[in-house]
C-alpha cells in the first residue's frame, strides 16, 4: 500500500491496522456489506460479472471472502478466477464458501498496488 507522505514505519503501521481491521471483520463482512448497501451489493455484483462476460481468466482484485469470484464462477462454468486479497482471513473464509468451484480458482495474499503477475496476464 502507499500512502503519500508516509515514513516508511508510517505505512507498514498503516497497513498492519488495516489488515488487523479487515482480519477482524471477516466473518461479519458479508452480513455488513449487505445490510449497510441494503441489498444492493448483489445487484452490483450481478452487474459486473454479466458486463465482465465470459472470460478464460479473470482477476478478482481485493477479492475479500470471494462473493465476486463465487458469482462469476456460478454464471460463467468455463473461467477460471485468480483472487487476490491482502486478508488471509478473508480469502480463508471465501475458500471454504467456493465447494465445488475450487478447482477453478487461486486464491494469491497479496497487494493490489504490487501485484505478482507479469504484464498482459489479464485483458
Amino acid at each position: 500500500m502507499n500512502f503519500a507522505g508516509s515514513s516508511p514505519k508510517e505505512k507498514r503501521n498503516k497497513e498492519r491496522f488495516v489488515k488487523e481491521a479487515f482480519s477482524s471483520i471477516a466473518k461479519r463482512y458479508d452480513l455488513a456489506n449487505t445490510l449497510l448497501s441494503l441489498g444492493i451489493d448483489s445487484w452490483w455484483r450481478k452487474r459486473a460479472r454479466d458486463a465482465l462476460g465470459e472470460r478464460s481468466l479473470v482477476l478478482d482484485l481485493c477479492a475479500g471472502t470471494l462473493s465476486m469470484t463465487r458469482s462469476y464462477l456460478d454464471r460463467w462454468r468455463g473461467g477460471r478466477v485468480i483472487a487476490l486479497d491482502f486478508s488471509l482471513d478473508m480469502l480463508l473464509l471465501g475458500r471454504k464458501r467456493l465447494k465445488r468451484r475450487e478447482g477453478r480458482c487461486s486464491l494469491v495474499l497479496g497487494d493490489a498496488l504490487a501485484l505478482p503477475f507479469p504484464a498482459g496476464t489479464f485483458s
